[in-house]
């Protein structure tokens, strides 16, 4: 896996030297490597504690907001996973800013011949059974603050009919679900990410339903608005190799 890292890096360092306005340093990346993993799983209540501040949720009279109970099942194809260096020169609290072009991919977790990973969101294991593996792949050493997911073919099914302004969906009728800049710029998380070398990584995210539900639009073109909330849960877990 070395040689694969240090092709990375020597892609990265290409990147950062002819791409207008990506960082030319300050990313603090090594030569050094590491297994990154992230996994996923439910934001059940007793983990959701542990996650810093994440999206403002609408109240629970709000417009659009769907009972957690009147949602079967919202299926998604996750087809790319990808971690973002720190990157000093975009500045604190500038988001992505001049790193946009840094992007590390990771490796999806595929069965042969499948080219993403398709899951029903609502039937994410919980704290009490391993989250599901996602993907991995090793990664130049330092610090990491973003993680995003590609996600195609969104569908939702409620238990019951739902009516949002101008827009009834019926229950039990997959209806697909609009996902802005998923497959363009992916569903994106904070992350506080140090990769040391030998050592294995996780980065575990979780669906928050209940955020999720909150606020649903229809398009009045037989779809909804609704984007998928994720969070990236504090683990704390590095295992080394070397010992």
């Amino acid at each position: 896996m070395k040689t694969a890292v240090l092709a990375r890096l020597a892609a990265l360092a290409a990147a950062t030297a002819l791409v207008p306005g990506a960082c030319t340093d300050g990313t603090g990346l090594q030569y050094g490597a590491a297994e990154v993993r992230v996994t996923l799983q439910q934001a059940t209540d007793a983990i959701a504690a542990q996650v810093v501040a994440g999206p403002e949720l609408a109240p629970d009279d709000a417009a659009g907001r769907v009972p957690r109970e009147n949602v079967v099942s919202l299926t998604v194809t996750v087809t790319g996973v990808a971690i973002l260096p720190q990157c000093e020169e975009a500045g604190e609290g500038s988001g992505d800013g001049q790193c946009e072009d840094l992007w590390i991919p990771l490796d999806l977790v595929l069965e042969d011949g499948v080219t993403g990973v398709t899951l029903n969101l609502m039937e994410l294991p919980s704290e009490d059974a391993s989250p599901i593996l996602l993907a991995a792949a090793d990664v130049p050493e330092g610090e990491y603050h973003k993680v995003r997911l590609f996600i195609s073919d969104a569908f939702v099914v409620f238990a019951e009919e739902f009516t949002v302004g101008q827009s009834v969906f019926l229950p039990g009728d997959p209806i697909e679900v609009e996902i802005p800049s998923s497959q363009n710029s992916g569903i994106k998380a904070d992350i506080d990410l140090v990769v040391g070398e030998g050592n294995v990584e996780d980065v575990a995210l979780l669906f928050d339903a209940d955020a999720t539900f909150r606020h649903v639009v229809g398009t009045g073109s037989g779809r909804v608005l609704m984007p998928p909330v994720l969070k990236a849960r504090p683990m704390n877990q590095n295992h080394n190799q070397n010992g």
